[in-house]
């Protein structure tokens, strides 16, 4: 993060101080995800869901993280997907669907972005339908209400920073961090039913 801000392009940033915590290992703390499976593959508005991933570290070793996923109480029957994926895979999805690239303007801008991004130690769960949803400056719409979509739609000034996406975000989960990084991006779809 330091060396985006750095070397961004921006104003001169100042920064006073550094707070660094270094932990040694003799062993590679990494941990791969393999496979991701729900407690049910249909579900109803409201219910709530576990889900399950397992990650396998070098040596073979298996970890099992479980949450439980609360269905929105108002979606509608349909597709769900669950996304099981580690920080940076997450983030690059979210930039492939918004469709184009938000660059910072300011220092403050940069900050904010550093400070969204997902971390490498844990795990994320998304929750997502195929509907079409808005980005705009890095921000996601999901689903808009049609005064939005007008809006989004015919005002000049959002119209270049706006960009349609067709899968639209329902809920997003952190699960706790493990130890060391974890890596990997796992889907399954669940139906909701009436």
């Amino acid at each position: 993060p330091v060396t985006y801000l750095m070397q961004s392009g921006l104003a001169p940033i100042g920064i006073r101080n550094i707070h660094v915590k270094v932990v040694a290992s003799n062993q590679r703390l990494a941990q791969d995800l393999e496979q991701v499976w729900s407690s049910k593959s249909q579900v109803k508005a409201g219910d709530a869901v576990e889900v399950t991933a397992l990650l396998r570290d070098q040596d073979g070793h298996e970890t099992l993280q479980k949450t439980s996923v609360e269905i929105p109480p108002s979606l509608p029957p349909g597709p769900l997907t669950v996304t099981v994926a580690d920080g940076a895979s997450l983030d690059r999805i979210e930039a492939a669907m918004s469709g184009r690239a938000v660059l910072p303007k300011d220092p403050q801008q940069l900050v904010r972005a550093i400070n969204k991004s997902r971390r490498n130690n844990r795990l994320y769960v998304r929750l997502a339908r195929p509907e079409s949803g808005f980005a705009l400056q890095g921000e996601s719409f999901p689903s808009p209400p049609p005064s939005i979509v007008s809006t989004f739609s015919t005002d000049p000034s959002l119209s270049t920073n706006v960009s349609r996406t067709m899968l639209s975000t329902v809920a997003d989960y952190e699960l706790g961090p493990v130890p060391g990084v974890v890596a990997g991006y796992r889907s399954l779809t669940l139906m909701v039913e009436e």
